[in-house]
């Protein structure tokens, strides 16, 4: 109580100060900006026009689009927080894109899938950049202010994240840089606009002046060597905007507060060193599980604690934590770079061991169980009509945040996945959206464009031990494969780790470091690095890499583990082909069918007219879906083929006799019943199957005023001018003159042509 009192007291005192300071400045404050152009985008990054009385605050200008960017760190140590206390939040506003959103409340409410996975790579771009020790809470917030539809508001949010780090007073070892590297035509292109179609390769690439920092995005299929040209070309464009940030700096940085590191004492890590023996016996124990190393690893750490509180006046406990898991870290680094062996017992080109299981349940449309290691991931795929496609809301659509899509693929990771009591509800957590995101883009594209259903692949964790993401991958290929979808080959995903020498930040020589292939759980908390990369033998679909402890890896260390992740992926590649080597030759009973029939534009709207006497609305019991693929053709979608062979002679019948109007001639008046009134017209029984709306524009007086009183029944007689056929195959109906005679001029002389 006495130290959260002492940084309440510290935190409103430098809070008073702050306020003071900018006060002070407030009056007489100037914008200040600097330009850099990178690649075929040149980035304004100004300061001191808005957000004034933030630590940091920028904002970032491509053409019309403008993100405002702000730093702000607390004054007071949030002690129950563990690791660096970082949070990044990225919104797109509605106003940017000059449209309301099309939500009930008309305004941004909870995060897109874009912003969320924004947010992830900002963060996982700041995050290795954080001050050793420094305690104090930061929060990061990136508003897109306005969008012009052609420049990337992504970058000039992770770009204006390290300006207003760098400029502000916050203790940080910044700065980085951000690009996007695409493939226009056949060339490599940097940052290009939302105009130029990236038709193989969509990377966005973070580094500092030295280090590779973040690498994220998704390719169709690129070999090795041009993923890598397009990773070294966009490291050396970055280089530009890094100098830009720094003259910024150095010209109108603030100076970097001062503050106490909130690190163990030396007491605290001498103690804990005496442990390292009994830390190193756990680690090289091969027989334990993750559920029985961890036991014996927190068994250790009561123990320490326990001494620790009884032998000193030590009340934050955080602390003591910290300094266990940086020597379970220290040590099992040693234990790899010294003997090249693993917790496990593997070596660090090792795989897991796989087993693969499809057609898990035959009633599933396509389901698969894949295991490696202690990960596993069930898989189930839904084959839908195509109007079932994920739609985005208007304002994303238009920022292209977001589009229509035929294939989604959803990843959950429950609390029981890793023995532990969760919350419950529908959210979905930022880290299962990213994860679920990156297997959809690295199955996506295997998926062919016109296969003619909508497809959803759940893919559930029901047991963790690292890498269930890229087992998510190689989980729904083999799902989809049982499904019939024709892919030409499947995906794998596998993720490889780093070890440098005791977190060393300068690791230069191979002896300094390893590369693991396909890490665990635990291996993932103690390594340097998160190196995802799924791909298929002809090469990468998507790949998503991230540091920790060190800041950035070199070109060559990047290069060196998309190579080994290779090797790796057609081993995993291998061991599936074994279960299911292609997609499924013959269609499940339960699969859905599809076919096309030809129907000519006059006969459309018995198929999708208004009423219940329309052959849509007589199948819909039976579960027939009807969708226009042109002006001749009409799709049909059935939950099965034995339904569609019931449902297409039924169709064929009712088109056929449906296509006679009983003998009505264009220009009589004829007495029809009222079938069903709606609020903009009447629907009358024209003949015993069809029916024809007489809209209140075609009404005449007297009845349109029976039908604003209500006081029109349904079979009530209704005697109207019959004007023939329409274009769109509905039956026409009126009560107006005016309209009767135009009809009737215009079917003279169709008939005069056709004559």
């Amino acid at each position: 109580p006495t130290r959260v009192i002492r940084n309440m007291i510290i935190a409103a005192a430098r809070g008073i100060s702050r306020l003071a300071a900018n006060a002070s400045i407030y009056s007489s404050v100037r914008q200040r900006e600097i330009n850099v152009l990178v690649g075929e985008t040149e980035f304004n990054i100004s300061s001191g026009k808005i957000a004034r009385l933030a630590d940091g605050s920028v904002l970032v200008q491509t053409g019309g689009t403008a993100v405002l960017v702000t730093a702000v760190s607390e004054g007071v140590i949030d002690e129950s927080f563990f690791g660096a206390p970082l949070k990044v939040n990225y919104r797109e506003k509605g106003a940017a894109s000059r449209r309301i959103p099309t939500n009930f409340a008309r305004r941004e409410l909870n995060a897109t899938t874009r912003e969320i996975l924004t947010s992830r790579a900002i963060d996982r771009s700041l995050r290795p950049f954080q001050v050793t020790g420094y305690p104090y809470e930061t929060q990061v917030t990136c508003y897109v202010l306005s969008y012009d539809g052609h420049h990337d508001s992504a970058l000039s949010a992770i770009n204006g994240a390290s300006a207003a780090m760098s400029v502000s007073n916050i203790p940080w070892s910044g700065p980085i840089g951000a690009v996007r590297v695409g493939v226009v035509g056949k060339q490599l292109v940097v940052n290009p606009s939302r105009d130029e179609v990236c038709t193989g390769l969509n990377l966005i690439i973070a580094a500092s002046e030295d280090r590779l920092v973040m690498v994220e995005g998704e390719s169709k299929e690129i070999d090795e060597q041009t993923f890598c040209e397009a990773v070294l070309m966009g490291f050396e464009a970055v280089q530009p905007l890094i100098g830009a940030i720094k003259r910024f700096v150095d010209e109108f940085g603030k100076v970097k507060r001062s503050f106490e590191p909130f690190v163990p004492p030396d007491y605290v890590v001498h103690h804990m060193n005496t442990f390292r023996d009994q830390v190193v016996a756990v680690l090289q124990n091969s027989s334990h599980s993750k559920t029985s190393r961890d036991v014996d690893l927190f068994s250790i750490l009561d123990v320490a604690k326990r001494q620790l509180l009884a032998s000193h006046e030590l009340t934050n406990v955080r602390l003591i934590q910290d300094s266990f898991w940086r020597l379970v870290r220290h040590c099992y680094s040693d234990l790899v770079l010294d003997y090249g062996v693993r917790c496990d017992g593997r070596l660090v080109d090792e795989l897991r061991p796989i087993s693969c299981e499809t057609d898990v349940f035959d009633t599933l449309h396509g389901s698969s169980l894949f295991r490696r290691g202690e990960t596993e991931v069930f898989s189930a795929v839904t084959l839908d009509v195509p109007d079932k496609a994920a739609k985005p809301d208007t304002v994303a659509a238009v920022l292209g945040s977001e589009r229509r899509k035929k294939f989604m693929l959803h990843y959950d990771f429950p609390s029981f996945a890793t023995n532990s009591v969760g919350r419950g509800g529908m959210f979905q957590r930022r880290r299962e959206t990213g994860h679920g995101m990156l297997a959809e883009k690295a199955i996506q594209s295997l998926v062919p464009g016109d296969f003619p259903f909508t497809v959803r692949v759940s893919c559930d964790v029901t047991d963790s031990n690292g890498s269930s993401s890229m087992a998510s991958v190689c989980g729904a290929s083999l799902a989809l494969f049982d499904a019939g979808v024709p892919m030409t080959t499947a995906s794998a995903g596998v993720a490889c780790g780093l070890v440098t020498r005791s977190g060393c930040q300068h690791y230069t020589s191979s002896p300094g470091y390893k590369i693991l292939t396909d890490i665990s759980g635990f291996e993932d908390a103690s390594g340097n690095m998160d190196f995802k990369v799924a791909g298929t033998r002809n090469g990468i679909t998507s790949i998503q890499v991230d540091v920790k402890d060190v800041r950035g890896i070199t070109f060559e260390v990047f290069k060196e583990t998309v190579y080994i992740s290779k090797e790796a992926r057609h081993r995993v590649l291998d061991t599936m082909n074994r279960t299911m080597p292609s997609t499924r030759s013959i269609t499940k009973e339960c699969a859905p069918c599809s076919c096309t029939l030809e129907v000519p534009s006059a006969k459309r709207a018995m198929i999708f007219g208004a009423g219940p006497n329309s052959i849509k609305a007589k199948l819909e019991e039976e579960d027939i879906y009807f969708q226009d693929v042109d002006d001749s053709s009409v799709g049909v979608y059935a939950p099965n083929k034995a339904t569609l062979d019931q449902a297409l002679p039924k169709i064929k019948a009712l088109l056929t006799d449906e296509y006679d109007d009983g003998g009505l001639q264009a220009g009589q008046v004829y007495s029809f019943p009222v079938a069903e009134i709606r609020p903009y017209g009447v629907l009358l029984q024209v003949t015993p199957n069809y029916t024809s709306l007489l809209h209140v524009n075609e009404m005449s007086l007297e009845t349109l005023q029976k039908f604003n009183k209500k006081s029109l029944k349904v079979s009530e007689e209704v005697s109207v001018h019959y004007i023939g056929r329409k274009d769109t195959g509905h039956l026409g109906v009126t009560q107006k003159t005016a309209i009767l005679t135009e009809a009737l001029r215009k079917l003279k002389t169709q008939t005069k042509n056709h004559n």
